[in-house]
């Protein structure tokens, strides 16, 4: 920092020609002096700016280590077909994870449940809290209309914000082509 300070101070004087205006206003202005003055800023601004690209170019160098899951964007559907508790905690933890370590413009999630996974996005639903502030980040939660008609699943029974699909298969294909990433919980 201290040498970022000092490299933009001395940019600057040189690029105000303070040197010129110096040798101009001294009494003895012979030609060499002043033929000295003309060249000592450029060879100022030289040194100075290849000092300051060096400094950069190392801090650019440091700045780009790849993070450790890569650029993104990232899209990524998370699969729930069981009604276990410990099958939601894992899906919502791994959800919870990557919203906090990548954040969401850059990650797009999307949580499919079908079959007896359906339970768990449930007004009533011991998760439907945590749910409900993953939805607020960001993170999308969908539901199969074929596997609700099945166990007699109403789309008010659904917790706020739940999304239905036509059929929960259609919905992993369609996004399978769009170049989602697929995790089966």
């Amino acid at each position: 920092m201290i040498w970022n300070n000092y490299l933009l101070n001395s940019l600057h004087r040189v690029c105000t020609f303070e040197v010129l205006n110096q040798a101009f206003t001294r009494r003895s202005r012979s030609a060499t002096t002043i033929k000295a003055a003309k060249e000592k800023p450029t060879k100022w601004l030289i040194t100075i700016l290849l000092c300051y690209s060096l400094l950069l170019s190392y801090g650019v160098a440091w700045a780009a280590n790849e993070p450790a899951w890569g650029h993104g964007p990232y899209r990524m559907l998370f699969e729930v077909d069981s009604a276990k508790p410990s099958a939601w905690t894992m899906t919502l933890g791994a959800v919870t994870h990557i919203v906090h370590k990548v954040g969401i413009p850059p990650a797009r999630l999307e949580v499919l449940a079908w079959g007896p996974g359906l339970q768990m996005l449930l007004k009533n639903a011991p998760d439907a809290m945590e749910i409900t502030i993953l939805q607020m980040r960001g993170v999308r939660f969908v539901a199969c209309q074929t596997s609700m008609r099945r166990l007699h699943i109403t789309a008010r029974q659904l917790a706020p914000g739940v999304n239905v699909v036509a059929g929960g298969m259609a919905e992993l294909m369609k996004r399978h082509n769009e170049g989602w990433a697929e995790v089966k919980m």
